[in-house]
């Protein structure tokens, strides 16, 4: 494989964490955000669960 075709396909992939938030956002995907309302009163839980796993 060639070096800068590694290279290239790595660089799409890191770019793909700040990509993919943006295409959601423009598609409207944040409006779905209320069918989890739901999901507020464990929302401290969540957020100490995902602290100890980071």
């Amino acid at each position: 494989m060639d070096k800068h075709t590694l290279s290239g396909g790595l660089a799409i992939a890191a770019s793909l964490c700040c990509i993919i938030p943006l295409l959601a956002f423009v598609a409207g995907v944040s409006g779905m955000a209320s069918a989890f309302s739901w999901i507020v009163p464990i929302r401290p839980y969540l957020i100490a669960f995902t602290v100890i796993v980071v």
